[in-house]
C-alpha cells in the first residue's frame, strides 16, 4: 500500500534538511505523516488534525459494514457470494436481499 502524502500550510519559514530546500511562509508542504507531525509540533507548520482511516470497508452503516466484504477494483461480495460494482450499488443490493 502506497503511503499517504499531506499537504499543510507553512506558518514559519524554514530549510528542510531532509528535503534539502527551504520552505517560505504562506506556501504548501507536502510529506507523509510523520515528517508534517514532526515540522507541525516544532511549529513550521499548520495545526491540523490528520484524520485516520481504518482498513476495510469505509463510509458505510455500521449495520452493512459487517456484511459487505471489499474485493478489490471497487467490487463487493455481498453475503450470499455475488459480486458488485460500487460501494452504493452493493448497499442497495444488500438492503433489497434484506426485505
Amino acid at each position: 500500500m502506497a503511503e499517504r502524502t499531506f499537504e499543510r500550510k507553512v506558518v514559519k519559514s524554514f530549510n528542510g534538511k531532509k528535503e534539502k530546500q527551504a520552505f517560505y511562509r504562506g506556501h504548501k508542504f507536502k510529506g507523509n505523516e510523520k515528517r508534517v507531525k514532526e515540522l507541525t509540533d516544532a511549529g513550521y507548520l499548520e495545526k491540523v488534525e490528520i484524520p485516520k482511516v481504518e482498513s476495510g470497508v469505509k463510509n458505510v452503516k455500521p449495520e452493512t459494514a459487517d456484511q459487505l466484504k471489499h474485493v478489490g477494483g471497487g467490487y463487493y461480495e455481498l453475503p450470499n457470494g455475488e459480486k458488485v460494482q460500487g460501494k452504493e450499488n452493493a448497499e442497495k443490493a444488500l438492503a433489497e436481499a434484506g426485505e
